[in-house]
């Protein structure tokens, strides 16, 4: 049972970065690799309602990831697992050291967890300091977002504003 699993190995923000970010062992672009892909599991999983104790875990766990990258080296790889799956110290897999698979991993969960069942009221559950962490992960996408995809990020980012007031 998929939540039994989430409780199990989502105890801190690094073991849930860490079951976000599993890989398959196959080749094609990072997306294609994850085990669970933000589209596929937001729509499977929680069509009907996603708990706030698990979005608070996901959002802990981007903080995590895309904090890391202001100022931490994610190249520190070291083998857990297979060899396709290297990660960081932290748990981080060696494909997101690319600051393009990191913005699109982070991009990609936000933009999938709105269509959870019930993701406003579960927002508005998160404690404070998960929704500042949110809003942290939102500015940060927004400091790094390029042309490409913009207009799209920036629609998404503002509901996120929007929903944070």
């Amino acid at each position: 049972d998929f939540l039994r699993e989430w409780k199990q190995y989502c105890t801190t923000a690094k073991d849930t970065l860490s079951f976000l970010t599993r890989i398959k062992d196959t080749d094609g672009s990072f997306q294609d690799q994850l085990i669970l892909q933000p589209a596929v599991t937001c729509t499977e999983f929680f069509s009907t309602d996603i708990d706030s104790d698990i979005v608070g875990d996901i959002v802990e766990a981007l903080h995590l990831l895309c904090m890391k990258t202001d100022g931490d080296s994610l190249a520190v790889a070291t083998a857990n697992g297979s060899a396709g799956d290297c990660r960081d110290a932290s748990g981080v897999p060696h494909l997101l050291s690319s600051q393009y698979n990191l913005l699109s991993f982070t991009h990609s969960w936000l933009k999938n967890l709105p269509y959870c069942g019930r993701f406003h009221l579960s927002v508005s559950f998160l404690m404070p300091h998960q929704q500042q962490k949110l809003k942290e992960v939102c500015n940060f996408l927004k400091k790094s977002n390029g042309d490409e995809d913009k207009a799209d990020n920036d629609k998404y980012l503002i509901q996120y504003d929007s929903l944070l007031e």
